[in-house]
């Protein structure tokens, strides 16, 4: 288990993936996620597990609807 906490822009860089993206899977409770305020931060254990499942199948389970658009490659 890790201490560091991750900002949601981070984890959608690195997935490549919207911010809202991110965004929705803590509004939806797929992605825990602490809220001080307006700041939002992702726990490291709860990132690790994200990964662990696969971003592919989040992004299956969620549906053709929601905001999981893929960035173009930079």
């Amino acid at each position: 288990m890790t201490d560091k906490f991750y900002t949601p822009d981070e984890i959608a860089q690195e997935l490549k993936v919207t911010p809202q993206a991110v965004y929705n899977w803590i509004t939806k409770g797929r992605l825990e996620a602490i809220k001080i305020g307006r700041i939002v931060r992702v726990p490291g254990a709860a990132y690790e597990r994200l990964l662990s499942e696969g971003a592919q199948s989040m992004k299956d389970s969620m549906g053709k609807n929601d905001d999981v658009t893929e960035q173009p490659p930079s």
